[in-house]
């Protein structure tokens, strides 16, 4: 159960077939949190306020969120190979 005085970041795993072996690490405020998989996805807990999100596989993805409480937040992470198709 979410407390009260907290939001919830749900970090969902995009990406094609060619991605699905990439995974990322995700850190919130300089700390990790978890690891993003392709068609997965974890939650973890914030206290209301900015916080800044860096997912580093294959580049790096940043992210900036104010989080309320009782938010429910989906930010999705696209996974691919690093390949450039053009």
């Amino acid at each position: 159960e979410q407390p009260p005085d907290k939001g919830l970041i749900y970090v969902i795993g995009n990406g094609s077939m060619l991605g699905a072996a990439i995974q990322a690490r995700l850190t919130m405020d300089g700390k990790r949190v978890g690891v993003i998989r392709v068609s997965n996805y974890f939650y973890s807990e914030a206290s209301p306020g900015p916080h800044y999100f860096c997912a580093d596989a294959n580049g790096r993805g940043l992210l900036s969120l104010v989080i309320e409480k009782r938010d429910h937040l989906f930010p999705a992470a696209e996974a691919d190979d690093g390949r450039d198709e053009s």
